[in-house]
């Protein structure tokens, strides 16, 4: 897979909003999937370019399903959006000459925030046969929604995501080869996960399972059975077996 991180510091937070004067007149674009062609040897994401429709501080109905009493932190793009993009990463392009703010020579990129679906536009119908038929039918109103970077990472901050991507980290660095690095960010990740989920939470094992393994790395081989009995008890207690019939 081709995997590429965008740092926190290219999310498009309140800070950043303010300062560059974020309005409705700026570009934004996503990467996602084209159903109607997808590549042959490989997947090929399609790019989608449109402009920020609406920024407000209000919460937003979702889009999918539509309901008026479930609604949400969102930013309004008019962009296409349509099934298999959601979950798309939407970018904000910035540059030029802009009110307020000093001329910006070339183009930045930061995360907007990414895709949640697009809003429907609806008309009922009814036809004059035997028998009589009635209905409705939709379209996409190309006004997409957006989960805001802001969002996205509160999410990150807390202590269970913070607990999960030291365990990413000290699995790297156990493929590595940087033993001491990592025996202390699985440390720190077990520390973390016991703390926000419980010391019998599925993370906590998977984190066990991994510094394991470094433990028979460096031939640590009580402290390594140790350590995957405790994970295997825990799966154990989440995941019963099935009773016998």
């Amino acid at each position: 897979m081709d995997v590429a991180a965008v740092p926190t510091d290219q999310f498009m937070t309140t800070d950043p909003f303010k300062k560059l004067n974020i309005n409705e007149n700026d570009e934004v674009l996503f990467a996602g999937l084209f159903a109607a062609y997808r590549g042959i040897k490989r997947n090929f994401p399609i790019v989608r370019h449109g402009r920020l429709a609406l920024i407000t501080d209000e919460r937003i109905p979702v889009p999918v399903p539509f309901n008026p009493n479930l609604t949400e932190q969102l930013i309004l793009a008019e962009v296409t959006s349509f099934g298999g993009n959601s979950g798309s990463p939407v970018f904000l392009r910035v540059g030029g000459i802009r009110d307020g703010t000093p001329a910006v020579a070339g183009y930045s990129y930061y995360l907007l925030g990414v895709m949640q679906g697009f809003f429907q536009e609806g008309t009922d119908f009814s036809l004059e046969i035997t028998p009589l038929l009635r209905g409705s039918v939709s379209e996409n109103s190309g006004i997409a929604a957006v989960i805001p970077a802001e969002e996205i990472l509160h999410i990150l901050q807390t202590p269970r995501a913070r607990a999960l991507t030291l365990l990413t980290i000290a699995n790297t660095y156990l493929n590595d080869g940087r033993y001491s690095d990592a025996e202390r960010l699985f440390k720190e990740s077990l520390s973390l996960s016991e703390k926000a989920v419980g010391a019998e939470h599925p993370d906590v094992a998977l984190v066990l399972q991994g510094y394991a393994t470094l433990l028979r790395k460096q031939n640590r081989l009580f402290e390594a059975v140790n350590a995957e009995a405790r994970a295997t008890e825990i799966r154990t207690r989440t995941n019963p077996p099935a009773a016998r019939q």
